[in-house]
């Protein structure tokens, strides 16, 4: 019989576990602390799921917990056990992907070391996570340690007997499968920003007026009063270094744009979206852009020509900001950009939305397997709400326009064809 997993198990489990340890494994006395040596970390013997977890915020403030299940234009899908809720995209303010089992389990196990209350604890997390190899596997620590534990003697007894059940299941799903359906075709990967990039453009586009949350290492300031030891910026005498120490992380972050020390802006990490970034993602990626332009059948699919956008996963910050860094470099066939950071209006992102009567830049007829078929319009007119919303998102991204240090080569399905708001004043370039 497959042990519970429902959502408030779940959650309530893992919340009591990571708070027991975070909070004990703090305490001198600890197994696992800087005193303790760590049980030696075992090679992960399952794969992810194919579902992963992850928590939707709704636009009221709401959040679920669940595996998600299929996401698209019009919602997605989570799984809470055995229950499928589906949310409608306009209900939706974010879709966050949580950090995998796999290594959430890696770190725990380090900070409890042989503490056999704590495996076990660790043990029922494994279960509920339904990773029964796993947890069979801290069962037997425990028991090698206490051979004789009550407690443990009946997991192991419960997870041998879920192991053999499991095992019988896959069997029988493996020879249907081969039997009656054809070998599954995987999609085309999109590569998408990892976090370190995802990071380096919240760090040139925060507003040091309105500042996001964010921290800098104490190494970071060290490597400033080494590496700019001369600067004028830079203070002298020990009481203004130890001073740089205490300050706080949007200034330390000033001091580094001050000093163009580029080289570590990386270091500083940013845990929200900055302002300008976050008017991006509500205002035109969730609001026209995902829905609209990057659907299948237009710069989501494959007949997307050079512009070609990524469309799941839409509300993560991977598709997030990958889809703007996109946007931010396509340059049309005559070298014109998409965005006018100098002119946000007259965007050509903003024209190609617009109907094509009205447009100064009308957007190309779109075909389908030879055919040319309707184009529907994202934005009705230069008074929509969309059109004045993204201009002043363009209106709040750092001036001068940085030229982000990344590495990024977007992808191509086919082979390449012949609210108003005050802007952002421009600032000391980065």
């Amino acid at each position: 019989m497959p042990f519970p997993h429902t959502r408030t198990h779940t959650i309530a489990c893992t919340a009591a576990l990571l708070l027991a340890l975070g909070m004990l494994a703090l305490h001198p006395d600890f197994p696992g602390s800087a005193r303790a040596q760590p049980a030696q970390d075992p090679p992960a013997d399952s794969v992810e799921p194919e579902e992963p977890e992850c928590i939707v915020t709704l636009v009221d403030g709401g959040q679920m917990s669940g595996r998600l299940v299929a996401e698209n234009d019009e919602g997605v899908t989570i799984r809470v056990g055995s229950v499928l809720t589906t949310f409608k995209t306009e209900e939706i303010d974010r879709l966050i992907l949580v950090e995998p089992v796999l290594e959430r389990y890696r770190r725990m196990r380090k900070a409890i070391g042989d503490d056999p209350e704590r495996i076990l604890m660790l043990a029922e997390w494994l279960m509920g996570e339904r990773r029964y190899a796993l947890a069979l596997r801290e069962v037997e620590r425990v028991l090698e340690l206490e051979p004789t534990n009550p407690r443990a003697l009946e997991h192991k007894r419960l997870l041998e007997q879920q192991i053999r059940l499991l095992a019988t299941a896959r069997e029988h799903d493996a020879e249907t499968d081969s039997e009656k359906r054809p070998s599954p075709i995987k999609p085309r990967e999109f590569p998408v920003l990892s976090p370190e990039q995802i990071n380096l453009i919240r760090v040139f586009e925060v507003d040091l007026a309105n500042p996001p949350k964010m921290s800098v290492p104490r190494e970071t300031v060290e490597k400033i009063l080494t590496y700019y030891a001369d600067a004028e910026q830079v203070p002298k005498t020990p009481e203004g270094r130890e001073a740089l120490f205490h300050k706080r992380a949007d200034q330390i972050l000033d001091l580094l744009f001050q000093l163009r020390a580029r080289e570590l802006y990386g270091d500083v990490r940013i845990e929200e979206d900055p302002e300008a970034m976050r008017r991006f993602r509500v205002d035109v990626h969730n609001a026209w852009l995902v829905r609209g332009c990057a659907t299948n059948r237009c710069h989501g699919g494959v007949q997307a020509g050079r512009l070609y956008l990524k469309n799941t996963k839409s509300r993560s910050d991977a598709t997030v900001y990958t889809n703007f860094l996109i946007l931010d470099r396509y340059r049309t066939a005559d070298g014109r950009p998409l965005i006018d950071y100098d002119q946000p209006g007259k965007s050509l992102l903003l024209e190609l939305a617009l109907p094509r009567e009205i447009s100064a830049y009308p957007h190309p007829p779109v075909n389908e397997l030879g055919r040319e078929r309707p184009w529907t319009p994202m934005i009705r007119s230069r008074d929509d709400a969309r059109f004045r919303k993204t201009v002043a998102w363009i209106r709040s991204m750092y001036r001068p326009h940085p030229d982000y240090p990344i590495d990024y080569t977007p992808p191509r399905p086919v082979p390449e064809d012949t609210g108003e708001d005050t802007p952002r004043k421009p600032g000391t370039p980065r």
